[in-house]
């Protein structure tokens, strides 16, 4: 460490003043820690006396420059954080936008299936041997409605061209005490009617079914 000191291309004037004051461990622990600091930043140091008290004069040199290095290190993380603020707030917007959407088109397609339900009840209610006795079973439908009814078409269509609405109807069983089953005796006053609306989600198809069973309550 004393050879280091000794090489520091620097002037550092000791005066027996502070030898006698801070004691000489004491003292050339200060003197090799200063020297250490000024080679860490440039700087020059002097000691100097002034009316019998001890000064240490730190002259020092191309802090300006060491403070513009800081600014410029202070702005660059600054900026980084912006950016990263910035991007984050843009992803969650994103997938905020793209949930809301997502969340109004099932609510559609429920709502659809809803109708699509209420359809077949009118249908029922217009005429049951016409117009669902007489469809085939498993046989895929679309509604189309004519102004004031509402009927059963092969004819594909779409909804908003976004939605496509079809059902189809099912036979339906009865076991020896009256109850639904998957075998037993064919109620031909009943049908199963499954309803579905589906819509696609980028590459994704999407699809909401509703059932139920209706029964030929009016005998038409």
């Amino acid at each position: 460490m004393k050879s280091i000191i000794k090489n520091l291309p620097r002037e550092i004037k000791i005066l027996n003043p502070i030898r006698s004051s801070f004691g000489v461990n004491t003292f050339f622990r200060i003197r090799e820690r200063i020297c250490l600091t000024a080679s860490l930043f440039n700087k020059q140091i002097r000691y100097s006396t002034s009316n019998g008290t001890k000064n240490f004069i730190l002259l020092k040199q191309n802090i300006s420059q060491g403070k513009k290095g800081i600014g410029l290190v202070e702005m660059v993380v600054g900026l980084s954080v912006f950016i990263f603020i910035v991007l984050s707030f843009i992803v969650s917007f994103n997938y905020f936008i793209k949930n809301s959407i997502l969340g109004t088109k099932t609510v559609q397609a429920y709502f659809l299936a809803e109708e699509g339900m209420e359809a077949i009840k009118s249908m029922r209610n217009d005429g049951w041997t016409t117009n669902i006795n007489s469809l085939i079973s498993g046989q895929e439908y679309y509604f189309y409605f004519n102004g004031s009814h509402w009927e059963s078409t092969t004819a594909q269509s779409t909804i908003d061209n976004l939605f496509t609405r079809k059902f189809t109807l099912e036979n339906v069983y009865r076991n020896i005490s009256g109850d639904i089953s998957s075998s037993g005796v064919l109620d031909s006053g009943s049908k199963k009617v499954n309803v579905s609306v589906s819509y696609a989600v980028n590459e994704a198809v999407i699809t909401k079914n509703l059932s139920m069973i209706i029964t030929n309550i009016f005998g038409n």
